[in-house]
């Protein structure tokens, strides 16, 4: 009997493990297929349950405003702020799906084209 729970748990446990990374898979799919880009700023930082700080963000794409979450990492190279702005990469056939690229600069005076950047924009100049 306990033999077979332990099975169940570890089998369960397998399942939900697959089911993730597979999300995972088809979400860094689905940016790489029909990515663009724009311009994201935090609007709220906040702890989470595990420990890590999180980041709420919006960006604009086709006068609609989108919105994210991300777990700030002690790695990271940028320590985000409220208010900051940088780089999202989005699918622009389904904008809800973005990833955050918080160490990416974005200079303050700069201003996405409604429909996103086709490439990383170039800020040198």
């Amino acid at each position: 009997m306990i033999k077979s729970k332990r099975y169940f748990s570890f089998l369960f446990f397998g399942i939900v493990a697959i089911v993730l990374v597979i999300r995972e898979i088809v979400i860094h799919n689905k940016l790489n297929e029909n990515m663009r880009f724009t311009i994201g700023t935090i609007t709220r930082i906040s702890s989470s349950v595990d420990g890590g700080p999180m980041a709420d963000y919006t960006y604009l794409f086709n006068e609609k405003i989108y919105s994210g979450i991300f777990t700030i990492s002690p790695n990271d190279k940028v320590v985000p702020k409220k208010s900051h702005r940088f780089l999202v990469k989005f699918n622009f056939k389904e904008p809800n799906i973005s990833f955050p690229m918080i160490d990416q600069k974005i200079p303050t005076d700069a201003a996405a084209p409604d429909s996103g950047w086709v490439q990383i924009p170039d800020f040198s100049h």
